[in-house]
């Protein structure tokens, strides 16, 4: 952004000395090369390299757009190719295996479904036997919780975030919400916060139609 600002003063700034240079030449052929109201060669060199360095400027613009498109299309591919990765696709299934579970239970016991999955996850935290199965489940909220940071560190576009995993996040934060803010509340406010600030940004995104735009 910064850089955009200043590329777009210099612009102005060189538009607004060819407008006040140009006024001021009249230049006549007659046989032999000519200048009026005083004009010197020295001033027509001064026009001549301040259009040479609007175009610069613009070709440099152009070229810096463009590097920047490539940048922001990089760092989407390796998100996406990080999502779609062996490791992710596993917890990914596990994760819907739980989902399908809380699911049951809340059907059962005749509560939401967050209260069931928050639930479910504390069972889980608390005995022995499944507390591998409880760190499995929460990887996931470790990939959200990266991708939380760098959006919220505008690293990357939050609007990016959202058309490339909104969905998903959304899912994962029906899965998890209660479950972070018991912890929250319990034992630390940080816990998972760029997840539950990826969450709340992808659900305002949702209500207010904020999706891609050309």
């Amino acid at each position: 952004m910064a850089a955009a600002s200043i590329t777009l003063l210099y612009f102005i700034v060189l538009g607004l000395l060819i407008a006040g240079i140009v006024p001021a030449w009249v230049i006549k052929f007659h046989g032999e090369f000519k200048l009026k109201n005083d004009a010197s060669v020295g001033d027509l060199a001064t026009l001549l390299v301040a259009v040479t360095s609007l175009l610069t400027v613009c070709i440099g613009w152009f070229q810096f757009r463009e590097l920047g498109r490539q940048s922001r299309a990089t760092v989407l591919l390796t998100i996406n190719a990080r999502w779609e990765s062996t490791g992710i696709l596993a917890l990914r299934t596990y994760l819907g295996r739980f989902q399908d579970t809380a699911a049951k239970l809340a059907a059962t016991n005749g509560v939401n479904f967050g209260t069931a999955a928050s639930g479910e996850l504390k069972r889980m935290r608390d005995t022995v036997e499944e507390r591998d199965s409880y760190s499995k489940l929460i990887e996931m909220c470790g990939f959200f919780e990266t991708l939380g940071l760098v959006t919220r560190s505008r690293y990357v576009d939050p609007k990016d975030a959202f058309n490339l995993l909104g969905g998903s996040i959304m899912v994962a934060g029906l899965i998890f919400e209660d479950h972070i803010q018991d912890v929250q509340n319990t034992n630390s406010r940080h816990y998972f916060e760029h997840f539950v600030w990826l969450l709340t940004d992808a659900r305002r995104r949702e209500a207010e139609d904020e999706g891609y735009d050309d």
